[in-house]
């Protein structure tokens, strides 16, 4: 925390050492849990569209609502794996020792932030660039997915 003309400024600091066991654990459970119901929903290891051609591929299906099951499904398979590699990349940064930090900006990302959604990879204002910039840009059609657009952009991994 820091002074500056009469406002005080308040600078995240990063996670201690205790902390960083914590989250690894937070994200090795979601991982291992969404794993777990992606199995349940599909019916085993299969892919989302598989499992829809398993669904929609009859005969007496009409082709438009076929065709718009598999679209959804294939949307829906990408969002899946953006998440997945979220939570990785996310556990590859904790075991690299950078986890907490924005990856625009180096900043240290705040503790709130970490705990309600540890797989984050922007500090709030890093990511309220993004958004703005996406916006601008007409985000709309850019294939981003709801999770982007409420502050997490999971392709910005490395």
């Amino acid at each position: 925390m820091f002074r500056n003309a009469s406002t005080i400024v308040q600078v995240a600091s990063p996670p201690p050492v205790s902390a960083l066991s914590h989250f690894k654990s937070m994200l090795l459970a979601k991982r291992t849990q969404m794993l777990s119901a992606l199995s349940i929903l599909r019916g085993g290891s299969v892919g989302r569209a598989e499992a829809s051609a398993e669904h929609f591929g009859r005969p007496e299906d009409p082709v438009t609502d076929t065709l718009g099951q598999r679209e959804f499904e294939f949307a829906m398979d990408a969002m899946e794996t953006e998440e997945l590699m979220a939570l990785d990349a996310a556990i590859r940064r904790i075991e690299q020792g950078s986890f907490g930090l924005c990856l625009d900006c180096g900043e240290h990302i705040g503790a709130s932030r970490l705990q309600a959604t540890p797989e984050v990879a922007r500090c709030l204002t890093c990511q309220s660039k993004l958004e703005a910039h996406q916006s601008a840009a007409g985000a709309g059609g850019s294939g981003l997915g709801a999770h982007q657009r409420r502050g997490t952009d999971w392709r910005a991994y490395s």
